[in-house]
């Protein structure tokens, strides 16, 4: 999201008007800046006013405090700083559904000033947290009251309708997008320079993940995957990026019990993860839930064999046996199958088609200057509707 919110706040004069966006995670300063291209600037552009207030976790006697009452009261604390600044800016833009957005529709009410809502992942999933008591069930019901929604993915776009009642001209499907720039298409007769660079073989083909590790991620099919497939000794699986430290261990550990240490490497966070991405062959996206995968749309811009969950989300940017594989979720054999294949393939003229193809569909639909144009044309819109 850090990553999203940075870009579009950098396209200077696609900007008509002047952007308040509100983010639950993250401060202009905090974001991580390494994945912007050198030519990038976190300066404000001409003639744009933004902020960027992150809601951070209440503290009580040096330790933070996720309780109901301290989250809603730090809620309260979001409410009055959204009227105390809102009258200086001509929208807000609320990041996912839960309660900053709720707290910003309402703001936005008060104040008469339009708010847009990103939706990051499914309705279904804020749904079932509301039947499970976790959620109140007025956060369903004031997100009808945004004057835009944003859908990351068809499926999304569709439960907005079907699942919190929003009518169907407030919502509009907008995909992510990436830096084609900094993800560079990486030909076969570079990739083996490539690889030197990094210090892996030449006489294994790369297999690699990256992204937070976390359990909705399945890395542990993916592991399993590859050691039921036979291809430890022929390959290498590199898995980059951090998260949980506890599902980090059980990694390792499953490593350990099946005597892969050689053969599957967990590096940790990369800055310069698009150089792993250029150096390997084959991309497995595991994942038992995704809202619209970046990652994914990272490794079809880097020119790899992408190999993704057969779920929503995915479905978006891969289809089957054209520009990638979708695959059975949770299923070992169907990823051991796959995985086979993909590695079959590489060097062959159908691996370059299949990676020219992600590519290129990439640049026409996924491409930062997409989304960036998209959401310029929907901020005008809301700001002065015809």
């Amino acid at each position: 999201m850090a990553r999203q919110l940075v870009e579009s706040i950098n396209a200077g004069d696609e900007y008509k008007n002047d952007v308040l966006t509100f983010a639950s995670d993250y401060t202009l300063e905090s974001a991580n800046k390494s994945w912007l291209p050198e030519e990038e600037s976190l300066e404000t552009p001409e003639g744009v006013s933004y902020a960027v207030i992150r809601v951070n976790p209440f503290r009580f006697g040096g330790r933070e405090r996720n309780g109901r009452v301290f989250r809603y009261f730090n809620l309260v604390r979001f409410f009055v700083k959204l009227i105390s600044l809102g009258r200086r800016y001509d929208l807000f833009h609320a990041h996912t559904y839960y309660g900053t957005s709720a707290i910003t529709i309402l703001a936005g009410l008060l104040l008469r000033v339009p708010v847009v809502v990103t939706g990051h992942s499914r309705l279904s999933r804020l749904n079932q947290e509301i039947l499970d008591g976790k959620e109140p069930s007025a956060l369903m019901r004031v997100l009808r009251y945004a004057s835009q929604y944003v859908a990351i993915s068809s499926k999304i776009a569709a439960e907005a309708e079907s699942l919190a009642g929003i009518q169907k001209n407030k919502v509009s499907l907008v995909f992510n997008g990436i830096s084609t720039s900094r993800f560079r298409f990486c030909t076969p007769l570079d990739k083996p320079a490539q690889k030197q660079s990094l210090g892996l073989s030449l006489d294994k083909a790369v297999i690699i993940f990256h992204g937070r590790l976390d359990p909705g991620k399945n890395l542990k099919l993916l592991i399993e995957s590859f050691h039921q497939a036979g291809l430890p000794g022929r390959a290498v699986l590199l898995i980059v990026g951090e998260g949980y430290k506890d599902y980090k261990a059980s990694l390792q550990e499953l490593v350990a019990t099946l005597r892969l240490e050689n053969d599957v490497l967990l590096l940790g966070r990369k800055d310069n993860v698009e150089e792993y991405l250029m150096a390997a062959d084959v991309y497995c996206l595991p994942s038992s839930l995704e809202g619209f995968s970046l990652a994914l749309l990272e490794a079809m811009s880097s020119g790899l064999i992408c190999l993704a969950t057969d779920i929503d989300g995915n479905r978006d940017a891969i289809t089957d046996r054209v520009n990638g594989f979708l695959f059975k979720e949770n299923s070992v054999s169907a990823l051991s199958a796959v995985l086979a294949e993909a590695l079959s393939m590489v060097g062959t003229p159908e691996a370059d088609i299949i990676a020219s193809r992600a590519r290129s569909d990439v640049e026409t639909k996924f491409e930062i200057s997409v989304m960036v144009s998209q959401y310029a044309r929907l901020y005008s819109e809301v700001v002065t509707p015809s």
